[in-house]
């Protein structure tokens, strides 16, 4: 797949830093950056708290793969999607056959510090356990993640500047190939 006409999706749990990395990387390459979570908040005028609270995840699930959808449908972005995005086969075949897939990854307790410094945007470890809570959602996602990824990387190894070359790298070989 040609990164260079396509979209690129960045996937990976919550607190891997998926929105800063994607962020960067869309800067370096002078493309747009959409958060969908942030996307998905901005367009209902409400947080996602508030989303969750009156529509459950379901109805999250549902808007976020209307966006997602309507993303597709445009190129040269880089998205960073939700750490569940991938729960919905629907949104698993639209980020697979309409862009490179981008998989983030950290150690757990990196995760979880990084995670639970701000649960008022992440409903979902809204739970007096939020360590179950994580290692629960990160077991069910795995697979999705694995199965979804052109390729992988580390976030909590390097800085941020050499983590958007190394993939810019990995991203100019696969096209090359």
């Amino acid at each position: 797949m040609n990164y260079k006409t396509k979209n690129i999706y960045i996937i990976g749990p919550m607190g891997v830093g998926k929105s800063s990395f994607g962020s960067r990387l869309a800067k370096r390459l002078k493309r747009e950056f959409i958060d969908t979570d942030h996307e998905v908040s901005s367009r209902s005028g409400v947080d996602l708290s508030w989303i969750f609270a009156q529509e459950g995840e379901e109805g999250f699930r549902n808007r976020e793969t209307q966006l997602i959808t309507e993303l597709s449908e445009q190129q040269n972005l880089v998205v960073s999607t939700g750490g569940g995005s991938i729960v919905k086969a629907a949104n698993r075949k639209i980020i697979k056959a309409t862009g490179s897939v981008i998989y983030l990854t950290i150690d757990f307790e990196e995760q979880f510090a990084r995670a639970t410094r701000r649960t008022d945007t992440r409903p979902l470890l809204e739970t007096d356990d939020q360590r179950a809570q994580l290692l629960k959602l990160n077991a069910e996602r795995e697979k999705w993640y694995q199965q979804l990824a052109n390729f992988t990387f580390r976030t909590d190894q390097m800085p941020i500047h050499r983590l958007v070359a190394q993939v810019l790298d990995s991203l100019e070989r696969s096209t090359a190939k």
